[in-house]
């Protein structure tokens, strides 16, 4: 670059011009992209994998806490319910009419049984 701002030419050899240059560019047989894009493309299946493997491990784990938390809630109703008739009592309040129709639910299933 000269100090006025403007461009020097490089000096070629013999032969040689522009159309010589540009008429083949890019040169066959160089890569044009497509082992980059391969390899975005693998990056992101990859990323799309461990995330999927990740939530569905969360899931996996959840599972038998949902399945414990259940049971304790369903032994935890049925040892209220069998106080509640060793008493004599019918439960106040506002789970009285769900503990009452549970409690009748559960004196239908043992009578057909």
């Amino acid at each position: 670059m000269r100090a006025d701002g403007t461009f020097v030419e490089a000096a070629r050899g013999p032969g040689a011009t522009g159309a010589r240059f540009t008429a083949s560019w890019p040169p066959q047989g160089a890569p044009r992209g497509g082992f980059a894009r391969g390899l975005a493309i693998a990056g992101v299946l990859a990323g799309a994998a461990i995330v999927i493997g990740l939530v569905l491990s969360l899931a996996l784990i959840l599972v038998p806490m949902a399945i414990a938390a259940a049971l304790i809630g369903y032994a935890a109703l049925r040892f209220q319910m069998w106080r509640m008739r060793q008493s004599g009592q019918t439960m106040r309040g506002p789970l009285g009419p769900i503990m009452a129709q549970a409690e009748a639910m559960m004196r239908n299933r043992a009578g057909r049984q």
